[in-house]
């Protein structure tokens, strides 16, 4: 509080702006894969016509990857004791699973093919495939 006395509510706003402040990104995998980007094609309603959701994945064929892979998506979320009021852990579950129709060397472009039905898979908001989930070869 030396600070509040000394250079009051000013102080603080100064000392507040001055620490700097952490904000984490997008958990990486343990393998540090994840998905980058995120492509719908347009359905203009013609009859007979699908809609397909493609994964931009920043691993290619140097990590063994081939055209007809597939590729596990996982969410990752923290979890918070509210009884402790502490950060536990961060948990890792599937919510995907897709499809590799293009390889190049460090990047892949995966057709997703199933989300995890909601009987098998904790609640993720939103319920679709998010930049920076990660991904590891489905086995």
């Amino acid at each position: 509080m030396v600070c509040f006395n000394r250079f009051g509510w000013l102080g603080l706003l100064i000392l507040a702006l001055l620490v700097p402040v952490f904000i984490p990104g997008p958990a990486l995998g343990a393998n540090g894969f994840i998905v980058y980007g995120v492509q719908n094609n347009l359905n203009m309603g013609n009859p007979g016509e699908s809609t397909y959701r493609d994964l931009y994945i920043n691993m290619g064929s140097r990590n063994g990857i081939k055209v007809g892979s597939v590729v596990d998506v996982f969410r990752t979320a923290p979890t918070y004791d509210l009884v402790n009021k502490k950060l536990l852990k961060e948990v890792s579950f599937k919510i995907a699973k897709a499809k590799v129709i293009h390889v190049e060397d460090e990047v892949a472009i995966a057709r997703l093919t199933q989300m995890n039905p909601p009987e098998q898979t904790p609640v993720a908001i939103p319920n679709a495939v998010m930049v920076g989930d990660p991904v590891r070869v489905g086995q």
